[in-house]
């Protein structure tokens, strides 16, 4: 199930799913243990994806900080 259609979150997605990567095969003891197991990325063929619940805690991420954010700027 895709959460999000637009672009722009579509967009952070994949670059949060880059980072993900990239922190993936820097710590790949660390990193991939824990959200495979979480169930937060999925592995086939040397790919990672995010799952839907990957997807989910993904959106609640930057809902968090959005709104983290946006009280920042208030002060």
């Amino acid at each position: 199930m895709i959460l999000h259609d637009n672009p722009e979150i579509k967009k952070e997605k994949e670059l949060f799913t880059e980072l993900i990567k990239e922190s993936y095969h820097n710590a790949y003891y660390r990193v991939k243990p824990q959200m495979i197991e979480h169930g937060l990325i999925k592995v086939k063929n040397k790919s990672i994806e995010l799952t839907e619940k990957g997807e989910t805690a993904y959106l609640l991420l930057k809902a968090l900080i959005d709104e983290t954010n946006g009280i920042n700027e208030e002060k």
